[in-house]
């Protein structure tokens, strides 16, 4: 008579299928799954680590687990310094950031943390934003805006990131 042998549990996976996401049972598999149809523009899926869904099971509508970073720069003495060349710069570049096209999907019945899905269409205008400060603002108005930006959450149908360039301090900056 033979002993039943205990089968290793098979781990569930999500891929996406156009737009909708279907469960996968795997064996095995890499970090990032490979998509066959991304000819034709179909996203790539990764497992979000735990770390990355502990900050969005964290997060609660009073308590945004974002982080902010503030940096004064003193553009004065850059003669083609104009607003658009920032957005222009980060579009251009975005093919080398990964983390800034991914965007949360929420895996079906919750059975694993979300995934990150590349998201092919970013929306520069939804992702960086410009703020004119009124004449005469200083780093109190700043830091008025930066707790303004702080205070609102990140919109999770879209990559999680924004840029917000505050223009109109003392001396350029």
């Amino acid at each position: 008579r033979q002993l039943a042998r205990r089968q290793p549990a098979r781990r569930h996976l999500v891929r996406a299928q156009g737009e909708e996401l279907v469960l996968v049972d795997v064996r095995a598999h890499p970090r990032i799954l490979p998509c066959p149809l991304a000819a034709r523009n179909t996203p790539q899926v990764e497992r979000m680590p735990g770390v990355d869904a502990g900050f969005l099971y964290m997060e609660t509508p009073t308590l945004h687990m974002h982080t902010i970073k503030v940096a004064v720069l003193d553009v004065s003495d850059v003669p083609a310094y104009r607003f658009d060349l920032i957005k222009e710069v980060l579009v251009d570049r975005l093919h080398l950031l990964p983390p800034f096209r991914r965007r949360v999907v929420e895996v079906p019945l919750m059975l694993n943390h979300p995934v990150w899905v590349e998201d092919h269409e970013v929306d520069a205008d939804a992702h960086v934003v410009r703020h004119v400060l009124p004449p005469g603002a200083g780093m109190a108005e700043l830091e008025d805006l930066v707790g303004e930006v702080a205070s609102t959450p990140l919109d999770r149908s879209r990559p999680l990131w924004e840029m917000h360039v505050a223009e109109g301090l003392p001396d350029g900056r």
